[in-house]
């Protein structure tokens, strides 16, 4: 039984796009992508459906390079020698 399934969605990966596919969700991660053939069985069971019509999922990506703590400290003791 899912939380969540998301129909009719495309679903990005790295190996290309899954047309048409369903993503199941339970305890707030992915558990499953589904197929045309199993998606039926999955609505029965799912706590709420939702239609993803026209929509892409794609992977969250993380920025793990960044410059914040340049802004951050910028001017900060400017005045000393290095």
């Amino acid at each position: 039984m899912s939380d969540l399934l998301i129909t009719n969605v495309d679903v990005l990966t790295n190996e290309g796009v899954l047309k048409n596919h369903a993503i199941e969700i339970e305890n707030g991660y992915i558990a499953a992508i589904l197929k045309d053939s199993d998606i039926e069985k999955a609505k029965d069971s799912a706590k709420e459906v939702l239609d993803g019509k026209g929509q892409l999922a794609a992977p969250g990506l993380v920025n793990t390079h960044t410059h914040i703590a340049m802004g951050l400290f910028r001017n900060y003791a400017d005045d000393l020698e290095l």
